[in-house]
């Protein structure tokens, strides 16, 4: 795990002051047990510190609690089970806030228009391989340039992530928008296809127009699924792109930009390389556990109030002009 993320992990649990795992818990039931709020935070932080050299205490009753009590972020507990969440909570936060004062050390804050790039997992790679992998990024970026190009920020500290930052404000919505299309539906043909949906579709269709044909070959089947599959993506960008500003651009040329995105995107994936949004993305932006949500409504808000007038004050400074 990339060690911006496990500090990011972190400090949804930890006291910002002694960098210890603060419990956000309640007594219920007259002591009987306990209520635990932020339940997914902590097991999660959890996790990634299972595994770390330093820690060899017995995971044995948080991996229980997982068990028992699934993916519910506010959960009741028994005392003893709180007790032992306790007592493992407690062994942790011996060493927790020297490890953390190293973090702090080695992790740079990212900055917003961040793109962080994992490379496919490969025994072995040659120059050329990489140099491969290079131009297309680099294309690839360069194609998607709306309002400013790319820098190559280096590696994301302690892996062989690359780091890219989107210059553009602009360039980089419309990266995160097509990197949301492409995450959704570049598993959507496989699974379409294998789930019978495509099949029980496509006859239904040739029922319609009234054909005979009985055995339904499975190669018209997968044309079938891609066909339907590209229209959705077709669909969907034809809606974000009305959500984004253009710059200059007429419609049709941000659907032509958006759908050659989607698709280098689309077959970078395919060979296993990913794409991530910065550790500290924008507000109208998050990454959870590798889904991406954007917010265009709040990016209104945002380019709304950028374009307001700006006024002096008696004091010099700028405000809002009402």
């Amino acid at each position: 795990m990339r060690l911006g993320e496990l500090k990011n992990k972190l400090d949804h649990i930890i006291n910002k002051e002694t960098h210890k795992i603060a419990l956000i818990e309640a007594s219920v039931y007259a002591g009987q047990a306990y209520q635990i709020n932020h339940f997914l935070n902590l097991v999660d932080a959890l996790n990634a510190l299972e595994n770390l050299d330093w820690n060899t205490y017995d995971f044995t009753n948080i991996q229980k609690l997982q068990d028992k009590y699934g993916s519910n972020d506010t959960i009741i507990i028994t005392a003893q089970e709180h007790n032992a969440l306790i007592q493992y909570i407690n062994q942790i936060n011996t060493q927790l806030p020297l490890f953390y004062s190293i973090l702090e050390t080695m992790v740079e804050k990212q900055e917003e228009q961040v793109i962080n790039i994992k490379l496919p997992e490969q025994n072995e790679f040659s120059f050329k391989s990489l140099s491969d992998i290079n131009t297309r990024l680099d294309k690839l970026f360069k194609e998607i340039n709306i309002d400013g190009e790319y820098t190559f920020k280096g590696f994301d500290v302690g892996t062989s992530w690359y780091e890219v930052l989107l210059i553009g404000t602009l360039t980089y919505k419309f990266f995160i928008s097509a990197l949301k299309i492409a995450q959704e539906f570049f598993k959507a043909e496989k699974l379409f296809y294998e789930s019978g949906e495509a099949k029980i579709n496509y006859k239904a269709a040739l029922l319609q127009l009234k054909s005979k044909e009985e055995n339904i070959d499975d190669k018209d089947v997968r044309n079938y699924a891609q066909n339907v599959i590209k229209v959705r993506v077709e669909n969907k960008i034809k809606e974000v792109v009305k959500e984004l500003s253009l710059n200059g651009q007429t419609e049709h040329e941000a659907i032509s930009k958006m759908t050659k995105a989607v698709t280098a995107i689309t077959v970078e994936l395919n060979k296993g390389v990913e794409f991530h949004l910065s550790l500290n993305p924008p507000t109208y932006a998050e990454e959870d556990k590798g889904k991406i949500s954007i917010n265009y409504e709040d990016i209104r808000k945002i380019e709304k109030e950028k374009a307001q007038p700006k006024q002096i004050t008696d004091e010099g400074k700028t405000s809002d002009a009402e």
